[in-house]
């Protein structure tokens, strides 16, 4: 597997959700609880003939959320490469967005750990430059890192300091949270600008609580 075919937007990860209303007294409580993927999703890389296979777990609270998102090799997901946390704080606005039925949120990555699952990423991670992405010496299979000190994986595309925040387009229905479509370019929505104004979400999660 080649870097590029690794690389992943931190707020990728980041990509965290919000939500329309579903029977709460406000956005938040429709939004809070644990949120996962039902099947194995295919994310776009801005690369030709090139695709991210993930599944997405997201456990949001009142005032902070935490995302885990599971990279695969394979496009049936059972063969996982890599697997990122992200946590912070976030922000939902209780106004409809442009978007009918939908809301605007931005999610921060305060902190992220990643976890190499494959053998060929830990290698590939300890030849990494010092200092861009964790500490190569302690990267071991199975074993997460906290790479928030070196601001996340410049090699995975994952820039905490540059894209530490994603402006995000929520909708809840029923038991189900739809997040908006990701950026074509691969890259992830750092910016109010980048945020979708279309009706056009990821694949839907299920509430699993």
């Amino acid at each position: 597997m080649t870097s590029r075919s690794l690389k992943f937007s931190a707020l990728s990860l980041a990509i965290l959700p919000l939500l329309s209303g579903c029977g709460g007294d406000s956005i938040k409580d429709d939004i809070q609880g644990k949120w996962v993927s039902t099947t194995c999703e295919v994310r776009p890389t801005g690369e030709p003939n090139e695709s991210l296979y993930i599944k997405r777990e997201y456990d949001i609270k009142e005032s902070t959320w935490a995302g885990t998102l599971t990279f695969y090799a394979d496009n049936n997901c059972t063969v996982p490469t890599i697997v990122a946390l992200a946590e912070g704080p976030y922000s939902v606005s209780d106004d409809e967005a442009a978007v009918k039925d939908t809301h605007n949120a931005e999610f921060s990555l305060q902190t992220m750990k990643l976890t190499p699952r494959d053998p060929g990423i830990v290698e590939f991670f300890k030849s990494l430059p010092a200092g861009t992405c964790g500490t190569a010496s302690a990267w071991a299979l199975n074993s997460s890192q906290d790479v928030t000190s070196t601001k996340g994986c410049a090699a995975l595309g994952v820039d905490l300091q540059n894209c530490g925040v994603e402006y995000e387009l929520v909708k809840v229905v029923d038991d189900t949270l739809l997040v908006g479509a990701r950026p074509a370019d691969g890259s992830g929505p750092c910016t109010a600008a980048k945020r979708t104004s279309t009706e056009s979400f990821q694949p839907a999660l299920k509430k699993a609580d």
